[in-house]
């Protein structure tokens, strides 16, 4: 059940986030976000496998730590949307699984036994998904509050200036009572906020 688990928190993430991917948005992306993410993956590339690429020994060193990949799900969650994040871990438990089923990695020690090294991967696999999900969760919404708030600013100015207009047309028509000119400065002023058709105002 454990594994089961797992495969649902890695993979329903994945579905939803791909599904609702926007697509047009990777041609909008300009080049110094293309490179960040190029060197996202190829230092997440790199680090897997060195990590996962060398059997286990009994010398312990830096690339004996798996949870290294974290700082890098890290990156992904807090600099790109929710999809890049998740292609990222997904990357990490691709590599994680079949470079450990050929033989190699951190998760095979020598003389321990197989299921306690499968608890190992299980483990690890589940502390990087769960902390690269909770941080895209918490960032995606910070972005889409910021957007709100971006949209309610403009809103809000919108309003102000109609409001301003709608003040200025009132003091102007107040000081003259000529009808040609009433309409036309009311013409003027109606022109600042609702675009029309001279014509069709005739």
């Amino acid at each position: 059940w454990a594994s089961d688990t797992l495969g649902i928190l890695i993979v329903t993430p994945l579905i939803f986030t791909w599904v609702h991917w926007p697509g047009g948005t990777l041609r909008r992306r300009k080049f110094p976000r293309i490179f960040e993410a190029g060197m996202l993956y190829a230092g997440l590339f790199l680090l897997l496998w060195l990590i996962f690429g060398r059997r286990a020994t009994t010398i312990h060193t830096f690339l004996d730590i798996p949870y290294a990949t974290l700082p890098f799900l890290m990156w992904a969650a807090v600099r790109f949307r929710p999809h890049i994040a998740t292609a990222t871990y997904l990357i990490v438990v691709v590599s994680a699984v079949l470079l450990t089923n050929q033989g190699s990695g951190p998760f095979l020690l020598p003389g321990q036994p197989t299921l306690q090294n499968v608890l190992f991967l299980q483990l690890f696999l589940a502390v990087n998904t769960l902390s690269s999900l909770a941080l895209t969760a918490v960032f995606a919404e910070l972005h889409q509050t910021k957007r709100e708030l971006e949209q309610f600013s403009q809103a809000e100015g919108a309003a102000r200036q109609q409001a301003e207009t709608l003040r200025a047309a009132n003091l102007a028509l107040s000081e003259s009572l000529n009808l040609a000119t009433v309409l036309e400065i009311l013409l003027q002023h109606l022109s600042q906020l609702i675009p029309y058709d001279t014509a069709a105002v005739m």
